[in-house]
């Protein structure tokens, strides 16, 4: 599936209004303010907010160990990365931060108001 398919199908978009999401996605990218990671039917996308710092946002089709073994792929990419600090503005979906914190990530309140969690190695 491609990463806007799904987008497009993943559940919390549909709230949020996935024409709305993807095209947002799309002007971040050409503008090269953010990158789509995929993994199986899961996707992130890293939005650049300074140096090494960073927000981002997940969308899957996927569930279970598939789910956990395509979040590791993409953590494992962020982890290769000069990224120091990675902001979750609203994580609704608790088995992402429980692989987070199972890939010896650093899961803390944030220190920026408007997200709630901020990822440190």
């Amino acid at each position: 599936m491609k990463a806007s398919e799904v987008i497009y199908k993943d559940k919390f978009s549909q709230e949020d209004g996935p024409d709305k999401v993807v095209t947002g996605i799309a002007k971040l990218v050409n503008d090269n303010m953010a990158v789509v990671l995929q993994s199986a039917d899961t996707v992130l996308v890293v939005v650049r907010l300074g140096d090494a710092a960073v927000e981002v946002h997940a969308y899957t089709v996927d569930s279970g160990l598939r789910l956990m073994s395509a979040l590791k792929v993409l953590i494992n990419k962020l982890k290769k990365s000069d990224i120091q600090v990675a902001y979750i503005a609203d994580p609704r979906d608790a088995q992402m931060l429980q692989v987070l914190k199972m890939n010896d990530l650093k899961v803390v309140p944030s220190d920026r108001p408007q997200y709630q969690y901020m990822i440190t190695r």
